[in-house]
């Protein structure tokens, strides 16, 4: 996922696979990616130190929703353009219940990022209630186009160049890391459901068994099949780029 100092000119096809699987983890365990934001650091004025700036910024927006009970779930891509310099794209989740505050709150975390906060340098809107999936589509659709040429016409998408970025490219949050999805896997069945029915073990109500019993016969009206990236199945994409 082009890590440490090292210089890079496309999205790697691990980075690719990493965002994809992030995006279908988090519908998938109903932490669906509703909000999406650009930050330009350049015109921040931190391009010198633009990790650190961007690290800052989630840290504060991570804290706060994890006070409010919610787990950060989130994908990034970086970008180098010649008119705009270095910006990153997100996709975050923000329960619609926080959306006024959140977005409020942003500028302060800019400002708390050592950020110099103008007109334009942060664009963010929420998807509306019932959306979010076609949303998401399109929204990650448009993050990968900084992928390597192969990788984009695998998956039919139009590359644009993302200029050269120093370090980490594109990640996703903790709760959405392939070890965090590992560990769900080894110790539960995915399941759109999955989080009431943790709840519902925790409690005590029921066994796992009967947890994933009942997950089988009362699903949710949306199942986990209508999340589907179509022209993003990871096992499309070719084994170099």
């Amino acid at each position: 996922m082009n890590d440490g100092n090292s210089l890079s000119v496309a999205l790697s096809l691990r980075g690719v696979r990493n965002i994809v699987e992030s995006v279908d983890e988090a519908f998938r365990v109903g932490y669906r990616l509703n909000r999406w934001i650009t930050i330009n650091w350049e015109q921040a004025e931190v391009s010198a130190d633009f990790h650190a700036a961007q690290t800052r910024f989630w840290k504060l927006a991570c804290e706060w929703l994890r006070r409010r009970g919610v787990p950060f779930a989130q994908v990034w891509v970086l970008e180098n353009h010649c008119k705009t310099g270095i910006h990153g794209h997100y996709l975050v989740h923000v329960p619609p219940t926080f959306v006024e505050e959140f977005g409020r709150l942003q500028r302060r975390w800019l400002r708390k990022a050592g950020c110099r906060v103008k007109q334009g340098i942060v664009k963010s809107k929420q998807f509306p209630p019932g959306t979010e999936i076609g949303r998401a589509n399109g929204t990650v659709r448009y993050m990968l186009k900084g992928a390597g040429k192969k990788i984009c016409t695998a998956l039919g998408i139009r590359r644009e160049f993302g200029g050269t970025v120093i370090g980490k490219r594109c990640g996703a949050s903790e709760f959405l890391s392939e070890a965090a999805r590992t560990r769900r896997k080894k110790s539960f069945t995915v399941h759109p459901n999955h989080y009431r029915a943790r709840m519902t073990i925790a409690l005590g109500h029921m066994s796992r068994d009967e947890a994933e019993n009942w997950l089988l016969t009362k699903p949710q009206q949306e199942s986990v099949d209508q999340w589907r990236l179509e022209n993003l199945v990871p096992s499309r994409v070719p084994h170099r780029d």
